[in-house]
């Protein structure tokens, strides 16, 4: 049935964003997605004509994320070769599409504008004779990163003069004056939502005796004002999961500043890295790895659960409510345009939401617990026997199953995604892996889950809940391949949903 429904949907699947939909309320989608043509484009417009320094190598479209009547964001990184230098730089490209030319212009006047004279005698705009304008024919504004009208004070977290005497006052070890803060390097952790940016800075400077020393923190500019909640979250779960208050802790990031005039969190790095993706490529793509390595997976994966159910048994009271119906009702928000859009796929996912709302009501929900509200394998940080848990914007109220059914939902779409054509991995194989976290949790919940089959029915539901966002998001996204392997992963589940009732 996956496949036959798959192969009805391919034609619209393989080129997203050229679908009629798409393109009858934008246009120019068909140009901009073109990499030729826009880097094309940015040479004539970042670079003077006729001077022979600066050529845009390639450019790679991406991270658009449609809106419906609205702008839709996206972003361009372009590859620019100094020929003075003989270097290759990445130029990140932030871009407005918007459905008329007028809008593009407003959203110019609104926005950028009001930045241009925080980039004077900036440094990383030199190069570039206009680094933000509109491309009238295509209705896109465009701007140099760090310049974003969404997140306007991404241009202070990054001036270098401001940030080494911010560095200085607020880092514990420049307090200290065990280190001395000369200058950083900045590094884009992740740059793709429209009101959010994450920054690595890779702080340079020196120790009493004059040593270079280095230093690594993060910061968070979020627009949308959230930074002084999530400062209470961390020290909220810092207070509770410290190694002597806690019979499992994990590392959570130490709050260094929190600078609400720039709406930037600055965090301590936590050691390691999220090692469960890579692992998980490895043993579905066959790679071999050595036996004691291979089984850090399942290791990781218990942990995981481990984290999981201390969190849910903590008695936090901290976060937004986020009961079944609330998720209900956004799903069927965010699922509206795509019925409209392409109701080809939309008819689909709204029969398979109609079908997870039905299993929900047939199952008693679970009283509401502290929960992560996105836990993934992408925000638990492993270091040898070590786990940390970081990005806490999402702090709830929620059934367990809330996380629960985030996390499977993430390990199906993983494996189904890096299936290798030749050689798919085995079904069973992702079954054991996914019922490892599920029981590992369950054990550890003993205590306070008083049935465990309601939990399991509870978690499937969910699990189905998170599928249909992976769906819509990837939709929202343009990533046909992505979008393909979520819908394949949501049948399957809507499958085991009717042989299990």
């Amino acid at each position: 049935m996956t496949e036959s429904i798959l192969n009805d949907l391919a034609p619209v699947l393989t080129n997203l964003p050229n679908h009629a939909g798409f393109l009858n309320r934008l246009p120019a989608f068909e140009k901009v997605f073109n990499p030729e043509v826009m880097r094309e484009r940015f040479q004539r417009l970042l670079f003077e004509p006729g001077q022979t320094r600066y050529t845009v190598e390639s450019c790679k479209p991406g991270k658009a994320i449609f809106r419906p009547g609205d702008i839709c964001p996206m972003q361009f990184v372009l590859q620019v070769r100094d020929s003075a230098t003989g270097q290759i730089f990445p130029v990140v490209i932030n871009a407005r599409l918007a459905p008329e030319v007028e809008l593009a212009h407003a959203y110019r006047r609104k926005y950028l504008d009001p930045l241009v004279p925080s980039i004077a005698r900036r440094a990383e705009f030199l190069p570039f004779q206009v680094p933000l304008g509109v491309i009238d024919d295509l209705s896109l504004v465009y701007s140099v990163y760090p310049l974003d009208g969404e997140i306007p004070t991404l241009l202070d977290a990054t001036n270098p003069n401001q940030m080494v005497q911010i560095f200085n006052r607020h880092i514990p070890e420049a307090q200290s004056g065990d280190i001395t803060i000369d200058g950083f390097q900045l590094e884009p952790a992740h740059y793709g939502r429209y009101q959010r940016a994450v920054i690595r800075y890779r702080l340079q400077g020196h120790s009493r005796n004059g040593r270079p020393k280095e230093l690594v923190v993060y910061g968070k500019v979020d627009s949308s004002g959230l930074g002084a909640t999530t400062v209470q979250v961390i020290q909220a779960l810092r207070d509770t999961f410290g190694r002597e208050k806690s019979s499992y802790s994990f590392r959570i990031p130490q709050v260094l500043a929190y600078l609400p005039d720039l709406d930037l969190l600055v965090m301590e790095a936590v050691q390691g890295s999220p090692l469960i993706a890579d692992l998980l490529e490895a043993r579905v793509n066959g790679n071999n790895l050595p036996e004691k390595r291979d089984l850090e997976l399942e290791g990781f994966i218990k942990n995981s659960a481990h984290i999981a159910a201390a969190f849910h048994s903590s008695g936090l009271k901290l976060g937004r409510i986020r009961t079944f119906e609330v998720e209900i009702s956004h799903l069927q928000e965010i699922l509206g345009p795509v019925q409209k859009i392409t109701p080809e796929i939309g008819i689909h996912l709204a029969d398979w939401l109609d079908q997870a709302i039905q299993a929900g009501s047939e199952v008693p929900a679970f009283p509401l617990t502290f929960s992560h509200g996105d836990f993934t394998y992408t925000q638990l940080i492993f270091s040898g026997e070590e786990a940390g848990l970081v990005d806490f914007d999402t702090v709830c109220q929620a059934e367990p199953a809330l996380d629960l059914g985030q996390f499977l939902a993430y390990q199906r779409l993983t494996i189904q995604k890096e299936q290798p054509p030749q050689a798919p991995f085995p079904p069973e194989a992702t079954e054991e892996l996914c019922e490892l976290f599920l029981s590992t949790y369950i054990q550890e919940s003993r205590g306070w889950i008083p049935d465990e089959q309601q939990l399991r029915a509870r978690v499937r539901v969910y699990e189905l809940l998170s599928l249909m966002r992976l769906v819509i998001h990837a939709w929202q996204k343009l990533k046909g391949a992505r979008l393909h392997a979520a819908i394949a992963v949501l049948e399957g589940r809507i499958e085991c949903l009717k042989q299990a009732i």
